[in-house]
């Protein structure tokens, strides 16, 4: 996490896939064990904030594994859930 202050752009740009609207101003780095062969199994995703021009906050929304979209479907519950307007329970 340490390269994306000095590179936010560092990660790959996602696309809206798999009904994951809320990802598609975020980003991505794949990560694994520097002893790992295979595909990297972990995932990094954040958001540039704001996504254009010289962002002032790297937000980080969710690390976890690339098994079954783990990583990238808590990421769009979190957004989701953070765009969501808050509801005031009305008093009897």
């Amino acid at each position: 996490m340490l390269a994306l202050r000095d590179d936010p752009w560092l990660g790959d740009e996602l696309h809206e896939r798999y009904n994951l609207r809320p990802l598609r101003d975020c980003r991505r780095i794949r990560f694994d064990r520097p002893d790992w062969e295979g595909k990297p199994r972990y995932r990094l995703v954040y958001r540039n904030e704001p996504s254009d021009g010289a962002p002032g906050l790297v937000r980080v929304w969710a690390i976890g594994p690339r098994d079954r979209l783990v990583a990238y479907a808590r990421a769009a519950a979190r957004i989701t859930r953070e765009r969501a307007p808050t509801r005031r329970r009305r008093s009897r």
